[in-house]
């Protein structure tokens, strides 16, 4: 498991981006389809907070990467490089 943390700078309100990515072997996918359900509703259903005036965290949850499936559909790559 990683966590990504990424700072957006170039705005008058600081933001700070959390996200979570989980490397997932091809033949752990399936049973484990649960947890990218839940990394994928951390974004929709996660509440941005407040920590201090000008400053906000944002938690966000990526699919599953897998080299060879995020390869074949792009899913993966598409969702990290919407954050970047």
């Amino acid at each position: 498991d990683f966590v990504l943390f990424l700072v957006k700078k170039d705005d008058p309100q600081t933001v700070y981006y959390q996200i979570f990515i989980e490397p997932k072997g091809r033949h752990l996918i399936e049973g484990d389809k649960w947890k990218q359900e839940f990394l994928l509703r951390l974004q929709s259903e996660g509440k941005t907070k407040v920590l201090w005036e000008s400053k906000e965290y944002r938690i966000i949850g990526l699919p599953f990467y897998n080299s060879v499936v995020s390869e074949q559909t792009a899913i993966f790559e598409e969702a990290f490089s919407e954050y970047l």
